[in-house]
């Protein structure tokens, strides 16, 4: 078990990295600029979110683009899960789960998106 002042650590300075990179994203500004979506999804491609233009690029499709949005989401949260132990990693897991949830919805309405096609 991890003292309370290392998780307490590990935690802050990984919330605080987050809310640096949220403080430093110009590309929002830019996107908003953009006059398509192609050229709003091109401001991404130098971004931490690079990857999300991968896959328009190879599928075209904002659904798809949203999912690997919640992967990447889920994947945070993760890594905090894995940083905390007792009630606060049970309180995190809960979130996770509800943050699944709407990944399930999301895979759900691409299903059916497909389907109606």
């Amino acid at each position: 078990m991890r003292s309370p002042v290392s998780q307490y650590g590990y935690i802050n300075a990984r919330l605080r990295a987050k809310i640096g990179v949220i403080k430093e994203n110009t590309f929002i500004p830019a996107m908003l600029r953009s006059e398509t979506l192609i050229e709003a999804m091109q401001v991404l491609k130098n971004s931490r979110y690079a990857g999300l233009v991968a896959i328009y690029d190879r599928t075209g499709d904002l659904q798809q683009v949203e999912l690997g949005l919640l992967h990447s989401e889920i994947e945070e949260y993760r890594q905090v899960i894995d940083a905390l132990d007792g009630a606060p990693r049970k309180i995190v897991q809960h979130m996770l789960g509800r943050l699944e949830l709407e990944n399930l919805k999301s895979v759900l309405r691409l299903w059916y998106s497909n389907i109606i096609r």
